[in-house]
């Protein structure tokens, strides 16, 4: 028993045919139709327009990607996108049998973050980041600073100071003296003393 092949639909279509029936399905994608146009006009360079869809090859493919070698693996990955998706128009059409892409592949994108500064470059840990900066503080205005701590109220708690310079060791505690008095002196009538202790009179010469 002899068997007799079936004639097949399958008939030979120039590239810049394929490309052009390709393009014309994103007639309403006019961003779409540009990114492809874009690619698959750089493989017409390549291939040449009147080439048949089933002569091209993985080498015709990878000349045509080698303008995007050196780019960024976004750039990279849309181009290769485009001719995957003529890749496979043409197979649907029965206009291509193989796969010329079949030896590229997909780069894997880096993610860039935003890096904020690590605590180690200005030499204290998270958990100190306020007593450094209060101590920067202090460098600034020549002291060291006391920290004020917020009580809710307008004046504040009582025995807290605000932030600034301090003065010279025991200069804090004392109050200043009155005006026309000096340092030292007691309020009260003045007299004569005797060892420290007012006598009340004159002492006789």
């Amino acid at each position: 028993m002899s068997v007799i092949p079936l004639p097949t639909t399958r008939r030979t279509v120039a590239l810049v045919v394929a490309v052009d029936a390709f393009l014309d399905r994103f007639r309403d994608d006019p961003g779409t139709r540009a990114a492809y146009t874009q690619t698959l006009r750089r493989l017409r360079e390549t291939a040449g327009d009147q080439v048949p869809v089933a002569a091209l090859t993985p080498e015709i493919y990878e000349q045509t990607m080698a303008r995007w070698d050196s780019g960024a693996a976004n750039t990279w990955n849309k181009h290769l996108s485009a001719l995957t998706s003529f890749t496979a128009c043409c197979h649907r059409q029965d206009w291509l049998t193989t796969d010329p892409g079949r030896r590229l592949e997909r780069r894997k994108v880096t993610r860039t973050r935003d890096k904020a500064v690590p605590p180690a470059s200005t030499g204290c840990s998270p958990t100190t980041a306020t007593r450094c900066a209060t101590g920067a503080l202090a460098n600034a205005m020549g002291g060291p600073a006391r920290v004020v701590r917020p009580s809710g109220r307008a004046g504040g708690r009582r025995g807290e100071r605000a932030a600034g310079p301090a003065g010279p060791p025991g200069s804090g505690s004392r109050p200043s003296p009155r005006p026309g008095r000096k340092p030292g002196c007691r309020s009260g009538a003045a007299g004569p003393t005797v060892a420290g202790r007012r006598t009340g009179r004159t002492p006789s010469r």
